[in-house]
């Protein structure tokens, strides 16, 4: 790493920008004022947002859209549904952006967390406050991307709840079960979508209606897999963090009820 905290990547020896040198070559006025605008966008607009910048490599803008959705309380695994694993096939600069957009999530939500760190280099991802020693921290961390992200798990002794917030700092384990949730729920969705096809329209149930069950079904499997106790209240708790929708327990009680059904007549385990 050089002064200018520019990185190499260490499979093909390419450089690449750190955060902070992207930072220090913006206009801090623009990225200021950018920030309070992306704090203030819809959330499903500012999902979007993030999506086409971080596809077209737009960094700056990444980032600025990352702080905005952190800051409305919408967690990284949310940002990219309905995928729920960061691809094999990353470049070594999309993951070191991936891995900063996670500590952005965890130092402002998880930042209590710091006591059960022992390393102080890892603890400082999430106390530190001088944005210069928090990049270094985050830089050390990742080592140009020969640190793998199950290493720094073990580091920062992240829980699996706190994984799954995420979307690139994941242990095998835990990346594994996502991946498993990605893929069944188009499994998933189908036996759902076939079921409610049957169900007669009528005024007070329209296609509508029927399109928005569908994937508040989808959106609940999925958010039940992804707890660990799978009460409702939790589910409904996961459900606002991946749909930014407050849906009241008895509801997500009542609707998880009708999809077992569904999924037990058809036969479908996953």
């Amino acid at each position: 790493m050089t002064s200018s905290h520019t990185l190499t990547a260490s499979e093909s020896g390419a450089v690449f920008l750190s955060t902070s040198d992207i930072l220090k070559r913006a206009d801090s006025g623009k990225v200021q004022q950018a920030t309070a605008t992306a704090k203030r966008l819809d959330r499903n607009e500012l999902i979007i947002r993030f999506q086409n910048a971080f596809e077209e490599r737009k960094r700056l803008a990444t980032h600025v859209l990352a702080t905005g959705l952190v800051w409305q309380g919408v967690p990284p695994f949310a940002w990219h549904y309905p995928t729920l694993t960061a691809k094999a096939d990353l470049t070594v600069e999309e993951r070191y952006d991936l891995f900063n957009y996670d500590l952005l999530w965890l130092r402002r939500h998880h930042r209590q967390h710091a006591k059960n760190i022992s390393y102080q280099r890892y603890k400082a991802l999430l106390t530190e406050v001088s944005d210069s020693k928090v990049f270094a921290a985050v830089d050390y961390a990742f080592y140009s991307g020969k640190r793998p992200a199950w290493q720094i798990v073990k580091s920062m002794r992240l829980t699996d709840e706190q994984q799954r917030q995420c979307f690139w700092i994941r242990s095998h384990p835990v990346r594994t079960q996502l991946l498993a949730i990605t893929v069944n729920q188009k499994r998933v969705f189908n036996v759902l979508q076939e079921a409610i096809s049957k169900v007669r329209r009528t005024k007070t149930f329209t296609p509508e209606d029927a399109l928005i069950t569908l994937d508040r079904r989808r959106n609940l499997w999925v958010c039940k897999q992804l707890t660990d106790d799978g009460t409702a209240t939790e589910i409904a708790r996961k459900y606002c963090e991946l749909t930014g929708v407050v849906i009241d327990r008895t509801i997500a009680h009542r609707q998880l009820k009708i999809i077992e059904d569904i999924l037990r007549k058809e036969k479908a385990t996953f």
